[in-house]
């Protein structure tokens, strides 16, 4: 008899949770061909995964943004208060300056990609999500959780407030960051500090400007010596996981 109501309460259970469950849950997949008890199996597998919400298809990291790192999907633009010339250095260089940043300036920040806000010959901002898998889709933010703009493609056309007033970085000690990037996020192939290589004044280049929406943020001032003489700039990044 108890044996008869147990099958009853596990039919009527299954009844009622399995469909939905069986939609959202890998563990629903797992079987164990040949078990006496496959029935019994198979619903000790589906109460596991209500209990622990396979609803991702992922029991260990749910939330999982893409990318790595877990937890909600971050998108993130930021600068510290230090100036620096021209000379970025190579992606590889300005990549690892943009993470040695977030680490120092922003332990908080939920990051494991970076990239600086700069174009390469071959490697521009227009085509970072290509490139650097940077989100296309996601909202970038401010370290405090300003928005910036609704999407990547929607910064480099202009974003929806400046960076200034987003908290990003103040007109103290310079409103500039160095780009190498023409109107639009292509290279900008007059004004690059020879391709960020260079931080002398024998060299110029292009910067972005933290005060303003217009599409020209992105290239600003031009032709400025590389040393930073005339208009001192940051390394502008951005981050996600």
């Amino acid at each position: 008899m108890k044996m008869v109501i147990s099958r009853l309460f596990h039919i009527g259970w299954f009844c009622i949770f399995g469909p939905v469950i069986i939609s959202n849950c890998n563990a629903s997949d797992v079987s164990n061909p040949g078990n006496p008890y496959e029935e019994e199996f198979l619903e000790f597998n589906l109460v596991r995964c209500l209990l622990e919400d396979c609803s991702g298809g992922n029991t260990s990291n749910p939330s999982s943004g893409g990318g790595g790192g877990g937890g909600t999907p971050v998108f993130y633009i930021y600068t510290n208060s230090l100036t620096v010339t021209g000379n970025l250095g190579s992606r590889a260089t300005s990549t690892s300056s943009c993470q040695s940043m977030q680490t120092a300036s922003y332990p908080a920040m939920t990051c494991t990609n970076y990239l600086a806000v700069a174009s390469y010959p071959g490697d521009d901002l227009l085509n970072a999500s290509t490139n650097h898998s940077v989100p296309a889709g996601r909202t970038l933010t401010s370290e405090s959780g300003t928005t910036v703009a609704s999407s990547w493609s929607a910064f480099l056309t202009g974003p929806t407030v400046t960076l200034q007033t987003a908290g990003v970085a103040n007109t103290t000690p310079t409103p500039f960051y160095w780009t190498s990037t023409a109107i639009g996020g292509g290279f900008d192939a007059t004004y690059n500090c020879t391709n960020n290589s260079d931080g002398t004044n024998g060299a110029v280049g292009s910067q972005g400007a933290i005060t303003t929406t217009a599409g020209t943020h992105i290239r600003f001032a031009v032709n400025q010596p590389c040393d930073g003489s005339t208009n001192s700039a940051y390394l502008m990044c951005i981050c996600w996981n």
